[in-house]
């Protein structure tokens, strides 16, 4: 029975070269050392800025029915103000997010046809 050493180990893992999926390892930094980092909007982790996936969306700061509301109220026009929304995601919630939301929509459309809370009271 042939006994190893740790160092015997070590000097055979050292041959073994697995392949990698991503020849930029998911990230986006060319040439730069380190870069800023930034928290995901779901779970709060820690991600490089460069390795986080950013989607950006404009919304208005006042919803629909309340401008017009204010525009009939008033004779003068009310400029539409918006605000700018920047979520950043950890990759893997990402596919998680596109994948639940069409989801959750046909979820909520299901509950509006059957109107399941008249079901649920009963």
């Amino acid at each position: 029975m042939t006994s190893y050493s740790y160092f015997d180990v070590i000097k055979a893992n050292s041959y073994i070269s697995f392949g990698i999926k991503r020849q930029n390892h998911g990230r986006q930094k060319k040439n730069r050392g380190s870069v800023n980092v930034v928290q995901c909007v779901q779970c709060g982790r820690v991600v490089p800025k460069d390795k986080a996936i950013s989607r950006s969306s404009n919304q208005p700061i006042i919803e629909g029915a309340s401008m017009d509301d204010l525009n009939v109220a008033t004779i003068y026009k009310t400029p539409e103000k918006y605000y700018h929304l920047l979520n950043q995601f950890y990759s893997s919630h990402t596919i998680v997010f596109v994948l639940e939301m069409p989801l959750m929509i046909l979820l909520n459309l299901l509950y509006y046809l059957f109107d399941l809370s008249t079901c649920n009271s009963q």
